[in-house]
């Protein structure tokens, strides 16, 4: 008999999972406009099971957001620097594409305040502050974060917007042409050479 709450232990942790995995897919392919009616259906069950996990809604994003941007946070950290940008961007048109990932938020508009500040963060700490202190010269944080720009404008052109040619082309040569384009933010010494115009510079 002293075993007889074990299953309903396992079906717990198996329901809390299925949150878990419900949300990440729904916030991938509704960029945020995601209820807990919706994640609730999607699992087959009761609402009211998401606050008894998880306290509410908000934490219940907290933890299916985070650990979806891991890849990307390894790619950042290790990979070499003049891959950083097309690995990234092969990791976010992946998960917008499939709706299997919330890395896909990096290119999409956000509507949760909840995740948009948790997109929000990881930006500073994956991309300002990581990818920031591995580049050399002026504007670390600033030319770290235009390549996220870069890869975000990419996915939304692509899914959210559906661009005729970006739709249509295959990644591997919208690849090649972000790797051109973010290579002289990779370039400490083009960043140094190049003297930035206008009122910030005159200050």
């Amino acid at each position: 008999m002293s075993e007889l709450p074990e299953p309903r232990r396992r079906n717990a942790v198996a329901t809390r999972e299925a949150l878990l995995e419900a949300t990440r897919a729904l916030l991938a392919e509704q960029a945020g406009t995601v209820t807990t009616r919706d994640i609730a259906a999607r699992v087959g069950v009761n609402q009211a099971l998401i606050n008894r996990y998880f306290g509410s809604k908000e934490n219940l994003f907290v933890e299916a957001v985070r650990p979806g941007m891991s890849e990307v946070v390894e790619v950042v950290t290790a990979e070499p620097l003049e891959e950083v940008p097309e690995q990234v961007l092969g990791i976010v048109l992946a998960t917008r594409g499939s709706g299997s990932g919330v890395a896909g938020l990096l290119g999409g508009p956000v509507d949760s305040d909840t995740v948009r500040a948790i997109v929000r963060s990881t930006i500073e700490n994956v991309f300002t502050e990581t990818l920031g202190a591995r580049l050399d010269g002026p504007d670390a944080g600033l030319r770290a974060e235009l390549i996220n720009a870069l890869v975000a404008g990419v996915a939304m052109m692509r899914y959210r917007i559906g661009s005729p040619a970006l739709a249509a082309a295959d990644v591997d040569e919208i690849a090649h042409y972000v790797r051109l384009m973010a290579a002289p933010l990779l370039d400490a010494q083009a960043c140094r050479d190049v003297e930035p115009t206008g009122s910030s510079a005159r200050d």
